[in-house]
């Protein structure tokens, strides 16, 4: 399937009523088992209303006592990443626009898929539109993912079998009738991805066409409001008689408002400038358009390769650091309206399997350019 074949495709199939969004692709259907569990329908948040009143009638409300309570916070989402989460104040918010972004293959789309999971499975309703790679590859990624978290011990000669499961299904080409599908590891694996398929959507997004206008009309039209929208990635999401510095400020700043306007979190994967590849480290700075997101913007996530930011005082003492801190990423913390910043975590990569080991820490040694003591 070509990763440009139409400008909005939608995958994870959706219950009757939610008809509006990128229009259907392939579906769970047709791989699901007759045993599979069909996913509960769950309530959903309504869009807030504008209300506007004075602080003074406010005030006087008070002293009345006719003011009404607002009811209880709303409840972050939790990305399932700790400490991530704890360092979000609970996760990410509803309003408000978050930014990933990291040097190639460091596992930005590998992150974010990973949270879409989390928060579909916590009952949100999430849209993930990618303009990188083509549907197929999602799911398949997501079925890896899913068959290296389950409990079940798996033989070594059922290894290879697993791996063509994840294979045909990231080339589009899956056969009901292959040995693979009838692995326990991947039945269970395909009954996990059913309980949470309803309230997932994947978009395939073409960058010559699907414009910011589309984005947002696939939120703002949907019949049941989204919870959380992936935008993968920013920097190919086109506006119309604009190009360069003014376009990717449309996009951010449209981004933001579509976050307020619908109250739903959005998540913008972010590319990196010309600059960044010269540095051993990204920042914030680092990223292309540096100066809108740093407005905008109010959760900012960069990931690095721990091996590439690490003080070299460490790998001098203990070689065996650096076959360790290889396989980390350290996700920093840039800019948290709502908790501190900056604060540098580090997560085991499992990239065999299209995923990070969700248990991760807080960075106990230097890195250079920030986030500790400079590099000796």
């Amino acid at each position: 399937m070509s990763s440009h074949s139409r400008s909005s495709e939608s995958l994870a199939a959706q219950g009757p009523s939610s008809e509006v969004g990128p229009s259907p692709g392939a579906s769970f259907e047709t791989m699901r088992s007759e045993a599979m569990p069909s996913p509960a329908s769950l309530p959903r948040h309504r869009r807030v209303p504008v209300e506007q009143t004075s602080v003074e009638a406010m005030l006087q409300a008070i002293g009345s006592g006719r003011l009404q309570p607002v009811g209880p916070p709303e409840q972050p989402l939790h990305t399932g990443f700790d400490p991530l989460d704890q360092a979000l104040e609970g996760g990410l918010h509803r309003g408000d626009l978050t930014i990933v972004g990291g040097l190639p293959g460091v596992g930005k789309t590998v992150a974010t898929l990973q949270w879409a999971r989390a928060f579909a499975r916590q009952g949100a309703r999430v849209l993930y539109h990618c303009y990188e790679h083509d549907l197929s590859s999602l799911l398949g990624r997501m079925l890896a993912a899913e068959c290296s978290e389950l409990p079940i011990p798996i033989a070594r000669d059922e290894a290879d079998d697993v791996r063509a499961a994840v294979e045909a299904l990231m080339r589009g080409e899956w056969d009901r009738d292959a040995a693979y599908a009838g692995l326990p590891m991947v039945r269970a694996a395909l009954a996990q991805m059913e309980s949470y398929a309803s309230r997932l959507t994947l978009s395939q997004l073409a960058s010559d066409t699907a414009d910011l206008d589309l984005v947002r009309s696939t939120v703002v039209d949907a019949t049941d409001p989204y919870d959380v929208v992936f935008v993968d990635y920013l920097q190919k999401v086109p506006v119309p008689g604009l190009v360069g510095t003014e376009r990717y400020v449309a996009v951010v700043e449209g981004l933001k408002n579509l976050a307020l306007s619908e109250h739903c979190q959005v998540v913008g994967i972010s590319a990196v400038g010309p600059r960044a590849f010269d540095n051993r480290r990204l920042h914030l700075d680092g990223l292309r358009g540096a100066h809108v997101l740093a407005h905008e913007a109010d959760v900012i996530i960069t990931l690095n390769d721990k091996l590439r930011i690490a003080s070299k005082a460490h790998l001098a003492f203990d070689s065996t650091l650096a076959q360790r801190f290889a396989r980390m990423v350290v996700f920093t913390i840039e800019k948290n309206r709502r908790g501190l910043a900056p604060l540098d975590l580090e997560f085991d990569t499992d990239f065999a399997h299209f995923r990070f080991d969700p248990r991760g820490r807080f960075v106990a040694e230097r890195l250079v350019n920030g986030g500790g003591l400079p590099d000796a």
